[in-house]
């Protein structure tokens, strides 16, 4: 006995059964033909909203009068995996039984001049290998499905790209499937099916730092403040967000995080950051130590806080080689006792700058 005697047609059923088979990972072209074989059941139910077993059972006679057993078999799977998603898997459906075939009908079978059309249509357009795997077909009476363990009739995938993957060389077949062995983007290699490759199923070599959302966003030429993305690195961050070569505004050269770039932690090559009370912080480096320069509320007042105290800093560099330059010029022996140094100190919150 089932527990409910019927159950009512809704709006949003449809979408409901289509997360239902991406959850199953279902293929899009299994998802796409199970959706329009419900519609086929909602097309029969009209105007009534109430599904009984009864009207299950008056569905597969309708079928049966329209369609071939099989093509009603395949639509009465998909309405089992409907049911399945209502939680009324009680109420599935059994399907028709089929007498296996020895032969096509005769309707079906291809003649002689049509396989020497197809043969000489596959040479015309320069597909040599496919037209040899014809002849081999008729020749041999091998199933096309045989066809894939003979070495020489697998597609030569050499150097193709499939996502991260780039085929390099043929693997042993795995279950009568033609497999490659692939390099992936990140340096690791992978034996993939070329079924598996050519579907998109498989795009990589499955390390975590393909999963993850973040890292294949394209960001080339994008601006990020006074950052413009120039190109991705091989080096990952511990979240396997990428790093990205970038430039800035003033010529420096940096990499960033594609998650730094993105949430806008990082608006310049170096000493600006987004605090999580939305203000600026600002910092400089000069020869390996960083210095605190202020907290700001605009990023106006950040590119100027920054450019100030490059010019201090720089500019203040340049003025003293070119004072010490001259002196060495005229002295070589004063510049061996007295080399240039010059550094930078912050004293009562202000950076002054060192100078010998």
């Amino acid at each position: 006995m089932w527990r409910k005697k019927s159950f009512m047609i809704r709006r949003g059923m449809l979408e409901e059964f289509e997360v239902f088979l991406k959850e199953r990972e279902s293929a899009k072209a299994t998802i796409s033909k199970y959706r329009s074989d419900i519609k086929v059941f909602m097309e029969f139910m009209g105007t009534e909203r109430r599904v009984t077993k009864q009207k299950l059972i008056e569905y597969k006679d309708w079928l049966a009068q329209r369609y071939a057993l099989s093509s009603a078999n395949s639509m009465l799977v998909a309405l089992n995996q409907f049911l399945d998603c209502l939680g009324m898997g009680g109420w599935k459906v059994r399907r028709f039984k089929v007498q296996p075939q020895c032969f096509r009908a005769e309707e079906k079978e291809m003649t002689g001049e049509e396989y020497r059309l197809l043969r000489e249509t596959a040479k015309k357009q320069g597909k040599e290998q496919l037209a040899l795997i014809m002849e081999t077909i008729a020749g041999t009476g091998i199933r096309i499905n045989e066809a894939v363990a003979v070495g020489n009739m697998a597609e030569d995938l050499t150097g193709r790209r499939f996502g991260n993957l780039t085929a390099v060389r043929r693997a042993e077949n795995r279950n009568g499937r033609t497999c490659w062995v692939c390099r992936c983007a990140c340096g690791a290699e992978k034996t993939v099916t070329a079924h598996d490759l050519k579907s998109g199923r498989v795009k990589s070599c499955g390390s975590r730092i393909h999963r993850i959302g973040h890292c294949v966003k394209d960001l080339k030429g994008q601006r990020f403040g006074r950052l413009t993305a120039l190109c991705p690195t091989e080096k990952r961050d511990s979240r396997g967000s990428v790093y990205w070569r970038c430039v800035c505004d003033c010529g420096n050269f940096t990499e960033v995080t594609e998650a730094g770039l993105v949430h806008g932690n990082y608006k310049s090559c170096g000493g600006v950051y987004l605090m999580k009370d939305q203000r600026y912080r600002v910092d400089i480096g000069f020869k390996k130590k960083r210095f605190y320069v202020g907290m700001f509320d605009t990023f106006e007042e950040v590119v100027q806080a920054r450019l100030d105290a490059e010019k201090m800093i720089y500019d203040g560099f340049l003025k003293a080689y070119k004072v010490w330059r001259e002196k060495a010029d005229t002295d070589p022996s004063w510049a061996e006792s007295h080399p240039l140094k010059f550094g930078v100190e912050k004293t009562d919150g202000r950076l002054k700058v060192l100078t010998e």
